[in-house]
């Protein structure tokens, strides 16, 4: 009497290990593939110049502590670096335009003005909810960090509501965080002016009360 074969040399266990490895295989080809592809760049990158000026391979490099593929720096690890060193430059100028267009940091100037919005808001609305609802214009998004314009509306009114929450009297158990994307322009996104004014965040005073 022939004896069966052990469950490991079964033809249909055979099969499901070949395809489970073809599919694991597949994706780690897809992942190594993903990963050397360039990021959208608003500026031709120097890597002569970063190599020569002593700029450490792994911080625009992260994969090489872990395997054979480098991966690639995003326009945020460049503009995050440039706030420490050279930051003025023609180029340098284009890659901070491109970084305020698809960007949700505060500018200098938006602290002051915060804190006194923040002032009128307390003296006047002492315990109205309060939204801080963020904007963008109709361009996809620029960052690798956003993955469309709602993550990036929602990142911008964070930016805001931080500021808030840690700078001013207002208290967190008014403020709640809101992201339209480009849903909501004030005006046509057909000029570059307009497109400017739509990326906004507005705080939005609602009728209903937290009794502090």
């Amino acid at each position: 009497m022939k004896q069966p074969k052990p469950w490991w040399q079964q033809p249909g266990f055979r099969v499901g290990i070949a395809l489970l490895l073809l599919i694991l295989l597949g994706g780690a080809v897809s992942a190594v593939y993903l990963t050397q592809i360039p990021p959208q760049q608003p500026i031709a990158f120097p890597h002569n110049r970063h190599v020569g000026l002593g700029a450490p391979c792994a911080y625009c490099h992260p994969g090489t502590a872990w395997g054979p593929t480098a991966g690639l720096p995003g326009i945020d690890k460049c503009w995050g670096c440039h706030q420490q060193v050279q930051k003025k430059s023609p180029e340098l100028e284009k890659l901070a335009a491109y970084v305020a267009r698809g960007g949700a940091r505060l500018l200098p100037e938006a602290g002051p003005l915060l804190e006194q919005v923040a002032d009128v808001l307390v003296q006047n609305y002492p315990r109205q909810i309060i939204g801080i609802e963020g904007h963008t214009d109709s361009d996809p998004v620029q960052s690798g960090r956003w993955a469309s314009n709602h993550q990036l509306s929602v990142g911008r009114a964070m930016a805001v509501y931080d500021y808030l929450a840690a700078r001013t009297r207002l208290s967190p158990r008014r403020l709640f965080v809101a992201g339209h994307g480009p849903n909501h322009p004030v005006v046509s996104n057909g000029t570059p002016q307009g497109k400017e004014r739509n990326r906004r965040v507005e705080l939005v005073v609602y009728p209903e009360q937290v009794m502090e």
